[in-house]
């Protein structure tokens, strides 16, 4: 059941990342 709400997490964090690398 972890899964379910740790992979969206982690997607976000990784988008949240490639938007402070293009500022």
């Amino acid at each position: 059941m972890i899964g379910k709400n740790y992979y969206p997490l982690l997607f976000i964090t990784k988008l949240r990342n490639l938007f402070y690398k293009a500022n």
